[in-house]
């Protein structure tokens, strides 16, 4: 225990008398609060601070080794009978003689220090934060203990063994940050049995032990995999939740990993300095190397809701996709242990595999009692519903609403969610007079087929309409985006907070206000944040149906608003750890992309474009798109808002002009010259004429010009230009900016390529360079 305790918070807790009482005294004044007190327990409070008293002159011998913390209150407790009092004053909390110790004060009596009133009250931001601080810094730390330890050990045993060759350890604390689990585990002992036994039957490792968790969207195959990984981490060295949604959210589950791996075991790199899917997937292999190391066999991999790979598919169905297969992120070799989330059945041929079905009748209305927060048992007695299982006895509207909504775990989480707040009957009525207006949409969804998971979160979004507008629209608005990673700043619209909706801008007016709405939805379990961050998310399954709710109720406009919000996310390359924003904001792009090809909503909006805002967002997910590498969405982003500012702006207008020069930095990173140089001919034009020869953006297409010349092999036109930009860069933004001396390095390559090496490397060598940087 020692080993594995890196901070202790005392919270309250008297260690020594102080200001001239005796330690039993204030023993005594601790348990006064609580009951009441005679002269005979002061004695033995007495005799016992000796034995106290011993214990602490223990603890000062080992208080280095810890982080601690002392918290004591300022605050008089009221005692009955007894004067009011401060029990625990800062002179008590303190160990004497601890060194590198803190402490905090608590505006609070003893009975209430640890019972915050909110968030926001001073003593819980102080304790909460030191707590965080603990959570962060104590994994890292207690592994080097660890590996210390077990080195010591093998030295004991066999001190040849460290000279002849060192052993590596492959210990990774278990973590369950970003993970989506729930607090709430009910039944599955079967399940989690069969698990075991799939998976623990044999552990010396000389085989690779593969489990696939099959079944409908919602049935609780993501919770299975965790709790399993929760009961059983000791028998693990190391365990890792994957996000395997899209090829994409795959990837960049391995890039976390990287942070949490001893980092002398792995390939270093920095994952702030990745550029592009492909240099993500590269360093993602890199991190599978690590599960492959020589003596690495006792490891977990969780690879979660893995509904979209080619693996087992035929060609037309896995084209149809755009998956990818999900066998290129095993790791090598025949090691290790694999759990798979999915709701594909083909997969069941990677290894064992477990279809999980409907939750037994007295489980599921154990989760329906845990989430509504009531009792729901009406007497001890047995009886056996029809399915000859035993039960013991409920209210019977519970049984109906558990018989109604046929065992789904999800379901149930949030009707259970739902009826904190009202009757079981109540909610029944609803549900049966709800259903009818979503039948026909329930049709259509055949990879739903049981209507209990649509009415159930259509009885809660009429709910949230009726208590909180900016809720409702919010989760509406969602519907557009990716159902992964919301947050604040998304929302924002920087620079164009004038043209957003009223609703958005009542909700993001603060950060506060934004909390505020999210704890709304939050209530109603239909989002959910993750652990350890300020983004959130939505269950893929609530958020098909919130797709189908937007298709049907103004998701064109939401659409829109979509759009905006993520194309005036999108950050410029000067901004820092651009890179990793633009990841984050690519599913929601592509989410809205496939929505557009659905409704064909873009070639609809052109023609009735009547705000800035909206263009802006279009081109900045051209930007998005063609700095990710995704040259073809780049293109039809760019088009759409080019044909949008010709319309509402004007073809000569400086936004139209941004736009025809970034479709020529796109035909030309595409090879297609002619069409490239028609485009920077354009711009050039249009910018000496709107906003003179010398303006910087004038200088960047005349730069940009000077590029494709020379691609073209058109070298004295090349020159030119360069020789045209660089004056004026000169002039306008001095010698030393960093756009003159790119200029100034083009035209190093320039004259590398003519033979004139004298003059390249005086080049190079200005702009602080040494070889062409094309």
């Amino acid at each position: 225990m020692k080993l594995s305790t890196y901070g202790i918070i005392f919270l309250g807790t008297p260690h020594q008398g102080g200001e001239g009482v005796a330690l039993g005294t204030r023993v005594l004044d601790v348990a006064s609060v609580f009951l009441h007190t005679n002269k005979n327990l002061l004695l033995q409070l007495e005799k016992e601070s000796e034995r106290i008293q011993d214990q602490l002159l223990n603890y000062r011998g080992i208080q280095a080794e810890f982080v601690t913390i002392f918290a004591y209150e300022t605050l008089p407790t009221p005692r009955g009978p007894l004067p009011a009092a401060v029990v625990v004053p800062r002179s008590s909390a303190v160990v004497p003689g601890a060194s590198g110790t803190e402490t905090i004060a608590i505006s609070a009596n003893h009975v209430e220090m640890a019972k915050f009133p909110s968030p926001d009250n001073k003593g819980f931001k102080s304790v909460s934060g030191h707590l965080r601080l603990m959570v962060d810094k104590a994994p890292e730390e207690i592994q080097k203990r660890w590996i210390v330890r077990e080195t010591m050990d093998m030295a004991d045993f066999d001190p040849a063994a460290l000279v002849a060759k060192p052993k590596q350890y492959f210990r990774v604390p278990f973590d369950l940050r970003d993970v989506p689990r729930s607090n709430i585990f009910v039944g599955r002992q079967p399940e989690i049995e069969l698990i075991k036994q799939n998976l623990l039957s044999n552990t010396d490792g000389s085989e690779r032990k593969v489990c696939v968790v099959c079944g409908l969207g919602g049935i609780g195959k993501t919770q299975l995999a965790i709790e399993y990984a929760r009961l059983h981490k000791t028998s693990y060295t190391s365990v890792f939740w994957l996000d395997g949604k899209s090829e994409e959210s795959l990837v960049q589950s391995f890039l976390s990993i990287a942070n949490r791996l001893p980092k002398s075991q792995i390939l270093n790199f920095n994952a702030q300095e990745i550029r592009g899917t492909e240099e993500s997937k590269e360093r993602a292999q890199d991190v599978l190397q690590w599960f492959a190391l020589e003596g690495n066999f006792k490891w977990l991999l969780i690879f979660d809701n893995i509904d979209r790979t080619s693996f087992g598919a035929s060609d037309s169905d896995a084209e149809s996709l755009a998956s990818y297969n999900i066998t290129h992120y095993f790791p090598r070799g025949d090691v290790g242990t694999i759990i798979i989330t999915t709701r594909l059945q083909r997969l069941a041929d990677l290894g064992d595999a477990i279809n999980l079905r409907k939750i037994d009748m007295r489980n599921s209305i154990l989760i329906l009692e845990k989430h509504a927060g009531k009792r729901l048992k009406q007497s001890s007695n047995f009886i056996a519903d029809k399915e000859g299982a035993e039960i013991e006895e409920f209210d019977p509207d519970a049984v109906a609403l558990v018989k109604r909504l046929e065992g789904l775990p999800l379901a149930l989480v949030f009707a259970g969610s739902y009826i904190r707040s009202t009757t079981i009957a109540k909610y029944l009525e609803f549900y049966t007079n709800s259903w009818n207006d979503l039948h026909e949409t329930m049709n259509i969804r055949h990879d739903y087929p049981r209507r209990t998971i649509i009415t159930t979160w259509a009885i809660s979004y009429q709910e949230l309409k009726r208590k909180d507008q900016g809720a409702a629209k919010l989760l509406q608005f969602w519907g557009c985006l990716d159902n992964q990673d919301l947050w604040f700043q998304l929302l924002r619209w920087p620079r164009y907070r004038a043209q957003a909706p009223g609703w958005l801008c009542q909700i993001t007016a603060t950060e506060v206000c934004f909390m505020e709405t999210i704890r709304t939805l939050l209530d109603y379990s239909l989002i959910e944040q993750k652990e350890g961050s300020h983004s959130y998310s939505m269950h893929a399954v609530v958020h098909d149906w919130i797709r189908e709710f937007v298709n049907r109720e103004g998701g064109d406009d939401l659409f829109r608003l979509g759009v905006t919000s993520v194309g005036l996310a999108v950050p410029t390359r000067d901004e820092r750890s651009y890179w990793t924003v633009q990841r984050r904001l690519l599913p929601h792009a592509n989410r809205l992309s496939g929505y557009s090809r659905k409704k064909k909503l873009f070639s609809m909006f052109q023609e009735e474009i009547d705000n800035t805002s909206y263009l802006q967002g279009l081109g900045a997910l051209g930007n998005l798109y063609s700095d990710q590498g995704r040259l073809a969405e780049a293109e039809t982003m760019y088009e759409r808002a080019l044909a949008g500012c010709e319309k509402a702006l004007g073809p000569e207008h400086t936004s139209t002009l941004d736009i025809v020069n970034n479709l020529g930095n796109l035909f030309k990173s595409q090879g297609r010259l002619a069409e490239a140089e028609a485009m920077y001919e354009r711009a050039l034009a249009g910018c000496e004429k709107a906003l003179g020869p010398e303006h910087t953006s004038t200088l960047d297409i005349v730069n940009n010009l000077g590029i494709l010349y020379t691609n073209q092999g058109r070298l004295a036109e090349a020159e030119a230009m360069y020789e045209r930009a660089l004056a004026g860069c000169e002039k306008a933004l001095g010698p030393e900016h960093t756009s003159t001396l790119d200029t100034v390095n083009n035209l190093g390559i320039l004259y590398s390529d003519q033979g004139r090496l004298a003059e390249a490397e005086a080049m190079y060598e200005r702009a602080g360079i040494y070889k062409p940087q094309r």
